[in-house]
């Protein structure tokens, strides 16, 4: 996909979050234009002179953490959230319009009701894309992710599909390091962003490690 596509499937899904939360920001076309005409009213004397301030918005509550983790023996079923920033790689295109993007990047910020697996995540990033005449697409998306948190370092893989009807839907998979050697963190990563995190830590290796 081109990097100008991506970034404007980007903002459809950005839009599509913003349009469900009521909001109007999303109404123009790539030219800035807007999508439709707006009537303006001319005020009345009436109006005018008795024209008051509109009253302060509520404050808007401050983000909290999801409820305590689950403890069910040895593993621990967590919850939180992601916010992520990508930098576009390099990108390709069949000649039957498949799409590829290779040496891509993402940042994240995980948010998690348990520290040992809240901290910043690094994240090498490749996709392939299919897309309608109409531009709509998905995407399949893999790479390496890299979890670092106060008490140690999580190392693992991802993998997982994007449509901007349903969002993200990713797998991820950690091994401990360090004080957290020994066990697994599994994490679905889902919705547009700042995108849903549920996941467990378990004693033992991922599937297919010896």
């Amino acid at each position: 996909m081109s990097t100008t596509r991506m970034m404007r499937a980007a903002a459809r899904l950005a839009c599509a979050v913003a349009l469900a939360a009521g909001l109007a920001a999303c109404g123009t076309d790539d030219d800035g234009a807007s999508d439709g005409a707006t009537a303006t009213v001319p005020a009345t004397p009436s109006e005018t002179a008795t024209a008051t301030a509109a009253p302060a918005p509520e404050p808007e509550p401050a983000a909290t953490l999801p409820a305590e983790p689950v403890v069910l023996g040895a593993a621990t079923l967590v919850k939180g959230t992601a916010e992520c920033s990508p930098t576009f790689g390099t990108d390709t295109t069949d000649a039957d319009g498949t799409e590829h993007m290779r040496d891509g990047s993402v940042a994240c910020s995980y948010a998690m009701n348990d520290p040992r697996v809240t901290g910043g995540t690094t994240h090498s990033w490749s996709l392939d894309v299919w897309s309608d005449d109409q531009g709509e697409s998905v995407l399949f998306q893999w790479g390496t992710s890299r979890l670092e948190t106060e008490g140690g370092v999580w190392e693992g893989t991802y993998r997982g599909t994007t449509n901007e009807r349903t969002g993200d839907s990713l797998s991820h998979w950690y091994r401990g390091t360090g004080a957290y050697e020994g066990l697994t963190f599994h994490v679905m990563f889902t919705g547009f962003g700042p995108w849903d995190l549920e996941g467990v830590i378990y004693p033992g290796e991922p599937p297919g490690v010896s």
